[in-house]
């Protein structure tokens, strides 16, 4: 008689067990076997813009966004009921048992974060993006520069991800804040003049604040240059604060010129780490 054989049951997929965003210790409830881990630095805020200045004079220039924080992850760590791991959160995100270790950096000015993963056997990670550029200063008469756009960061990603149930895709390294605008710079009370637009940021990143724009006859709104935005994914920089300008329009100094404010930079996502059970 042929004995056929059993196949046997799949294997449980993985389900998120907890969002972390503040330091604390994890432990491995009853039943579970294995987890996975995914780590995101904090992306840096953006830098402000410079005000207009004279007697030169020459507008403000927009500030840079920050830096996107980078990202990691490891999946298929054996564990048993009773191990402990330590989450901590800063501008870095990190957990380890001792023995294995993630840590995403957060940004650091311009300059997207690092991360390193240690002791895993299946581990990913990609770095953060670096801000862009504002708009540099006028010295002559002109609308104001435009700041960069953000550039986007890097999806983690891998094949095996979707048949475990790990999101794939979803977490990525943090992208660049958009520099903000430059101010504009004209000493015609009779010409508008439109500051710089900040840059985009993309996946999660702050966008740039705009430049101070020139006075139009009559209307002495939009003189200071607008905070860059706040990132808003986990990762994402901040975007740069758009610039002031300098401009006779006021008419305050004795030489007729008159500096304005520019806008601050805008602040950064949240560095988290999160942990995924089967």
């Amino acid at each position: 008689m042929q004995i056929i054989g059993s196949m046997g049951s799949p294997q449980r997929k993985y389900a998120l067990a907890q969002t972390y965003t503040s330091s604390t210790t994890y432990t491995v409830p009853d039943g579970v076997g294995q987890i996975a881990i995914f780590a995101v630095g904090r992306g840096n805020s953006g830098q402000g813009g410079t005000g207009g200045s004279y007697p030169l004079p020459q507008s403000g220039s927009g500030g840079a966004g920050g830096g996107g924080g980078g990202a990691c992850a490891a999946w298929n760590i054996d564990v048993k009921s009773g191990d402990t791991w330590t989450v901590t959160i800063g501008t870095s995100a990190s957990a380890t048992n001792g023995t294995i270790t993630l840590t995403a950096n957060g940004g650091s000015g311009q300059a997207g974060g690092s991360y390193s993963v240690t002791g895993a056997t299946n581990s990913t990670g990609a770095a953060g993006t670096s801000g862009s550029g504002g708009g540099p200063a006028r010295t002559s008469y002109a609308i104001g520069f435009n700041g960069s756009n953000g550039s986007s960061g890097t999806a983690l990603s891998n094949s095996s991800w979707p048949d475990l149930g790990l999101p794939n895709g979803l977490y990525s390294s943090g992208a660049g804040g958009g520099g903000g605008g430059g101010g504009s710079l004209n000493n015609l009370s009779t010409t508008t003049n439109s500051g710089g637009t900040g840059g985009t940021g993309y996946i999660g990143s702050g966008a740039g604040g705009n430049g101070g724009r020139y006075f139009t006859a009559g209307n002495a709104s939009n003189l200071n240059g607008t905070a860059g935005t706040t990132g808003n994914g986990p990762d994402g920089g901040g975007g740069g604060g758009g610039a002031g300008v300098a401009t006779t329009a006021l008419n305050t100094s004795p030489s007729g010129w008159a500096t304005t404010s520019a806008g601050a930079g805008g602040a950064a996502g949240s560095a988290s780490v999160y942990i995924y059970q089967r």
